[in-house]
């Protein structure tokens, strides 16, 4: 249950843990803030985005990491490296699940690209939700999950 602050015509547009003197004094219910549907949107979106993926190489569902930092820079340097024929075909990549595995150049690459457009999907996402919510199309919390949903995890 938070403090709010209100603009002139009585909206709630900023909320905070303590009282805010003069700025946000007033107590009110968790249950009467209106949800911030952007921002409940770009936080599926990073939630998805950063959830992983499974990418199946000859037959075998491969657990993909798609956090952002050292597992995303290892997918693209991995990329540059077989793109500059500086990867040997064949090498060793360590996956989501700390299992080393030997995979070809054309195999790495599904599996990098498949991260890569897992990865923009979300973004796409967003962004079209985004516009819907301007436009009024999305209105709740269940449709933003809804549309997030339709975004593969297994490739």
């Amino acid at each position: 249950m938070p403090y709010v602050e209100r603009d002139a015509g009585g909206n709630i547009v900023g909320t905070f843990a303590n009282p805010q003197p003069g700025r946000a004094e007033e107590w009110v219910d968790a249950v009467d803030i209106p949800l911030d549907l952007p921002a409940y949107a770009a936080q599926r979106r990073w939630e998805i985005e950063t959830s992983g993926i499974t990418v199946s190489v000859a037959g075998e569902p491969i657990p993909v990491s798609t956090m952002r930092g050292d597992d995303r820079d290892a997918l693209q340097s991995t990329y540059t490296a077989i793109k500059d024929g500086l990867r040997q075909d064949g090498a060793t990549f360590k996956f989501a699940d700390g299992k080393p595995r030997r995979m070809s150049n054309a195999d790495m690459l599904t599996v990098i690209l498949a991260a890569l457009t897992h990865v923009q999907a979300c973004f796409n996402m967003e962004g079209d939700l985004l516009t819907n919510i301007e436009g009024g199309s999305i209105a709740t919390d269940a449709q933003i999950d809804a549309e997030f949903a339709t975004i593969p995890i297994s490739y």
